[in-house]
């Protein structure tokens, strides 16, 4: 009985192992997959030219900062940020907008990096949808003029 009992007990805490459950994507992700469709779709019909290549990458910082001084705590703070960057490249593979125009010189006409943005922490999808809209359109214009 109680090999019994210790076989059914061990079957009991593995079986979430052996079937684990699917779980929903988070509202970020949810946010990135409504709006890259949107964003294809609305581009491929509207767009000149279209556009064959959008990524998105998004980073989520969490920081704590203790001081203290002689045992005793002067400060402590704590910085939550979501930061997003949007890359649109218009064209195809073999001529793209990626590839910078030479200046005079032998100098770059733009810049070669660009900075991400803050992105709302809160997980409201409409909140994010409207700062992924947003960068991902002031990309797409930025990729047409190179």
């Amino acid at each position: 009985m109680k090999k019994f009992l210790l076989i059914a007990a061990v079957l009991g805490f593995s079986a979430p192992n052996l079937f684990p459950q699917r779980s929903s994507p988070g509202p970020v992700l949810q946010a990135l997959e409504r709006e890259m469709k949107r964003a294809f779709e609305v581009l491929q019909q509207k767009g000149d030219p279209s556009p064959y290549f959008i990524s998105y990458s998004v980073r989520e910082n969490n920081s704590f900062n203790i001081e203290s001084s002689l045992g005793a705590l002067r400060s402590s703070d704590r910085d939550r940020s979501r930061l997003l960057d949007v890359d649109v490249r218009v064209g195809d593979y073999q001529l793209d907008s990626t590839h910078q125009i030479r200046g005079p010189r032998g100098t770059n006409t733009g810049p070669n990096f660009t900075y991400p943005v803050l992105m709302p922490i809160d997980d409201d999808i409409d909140a994010l949808r409207s700062v992924i809209w947003l960068e991902t359109d002031q990309k797409y214009k930025a990729a047409v003029e190179r």
